[in-house]
């Protein structure tokens, strides 16, 4: 139950629970100003991403995997699935688990994913897919579309500053790259880096 929860409004449950998490660490640590301007990043990072879909239509949400490894992977009720969703994408596993579970190779090849995605932490997973024989004609995998998430792309099943700030930022220019700078979502992230951690990220 710890590990795959349940609630009315996952969205707003991880949230309100992140801001709700960060302010009573900034009282702990004395850090309210900084508390409050990490905050305020978050969110206007967040409000620029509405923004930015209001500019152009989605019509069809593209399929996407999350790949963990032994085929592990997140369903709904997740801050993954809410990651997804902002980015503009599908969970294809959203419909069929709740929480973290391990699938059968043909259950992902019954959702017939269009892009893959793994998380930094897992450099593994890649060669892990290429190399399972009853994955071989997933379009994905034959196409190499499988890509490896950024270090701020914390696509856990709980959500991070930099993920919620920078993380669905990335996903949204994956699956959306003519609508989005990349140079200036680089500036981003360096100016994220050098407020809250002081240092570059590259």
């Amino acid at each position: 139950g710890k590990l795959n929860p349940t609630f009315k409004d996952d969205e707003a449950a991880y949230t309100e629970g992140f801001y709700d998490g960060i302010e009573l660490l900034g009282k702990v640590a004395n850090r309210e100003k900084e508390t409050a301007e990490l905050i305020s990043f978050v969110k206007t990072s967040q409000e620029q991403l509405k923004a930015k879909f209001s500019d152009f239509i989605v019509d069809k949400r593209p399929k996407i995997y999350m790949a963990n490894p032994d085929l592990t992977t997140y369903g709904s009720g997740k801050y993954t699935g809410i990651m997804f969703m902002r980015a503009g994408a599908q969970n294809v596993a959203a419909q069929s688990i709740k929480g973290y579970k391990q699938v059968s190779a043909e259950q992902v090849l019954a959702w017939a994913p269009q892009m893959i995605f793994v998380q930094d932490r897992y450099p593994q997973v890649p060669a892990e897919l290429k190399s399972n024989p009853q994955l071989a004609n997933l379009s994905a995998v034959k196409e190499d579309k499988i890509y490896m998430m950024p270090e701020y792309a914390k696509a856990w099943g709980y959500p991070t500053a930099e993920a919620m700030a920078l993380g669905e930022w990335w996903l949204a220019m994956k699956l959306y790259p003519k609508h989005f700078d990349e140079a200036e979502f680089n500036k981003k992230v360096e100016e994220f880096y050098q407020k809250f951690y002081r240092t570059s990220y590259k």
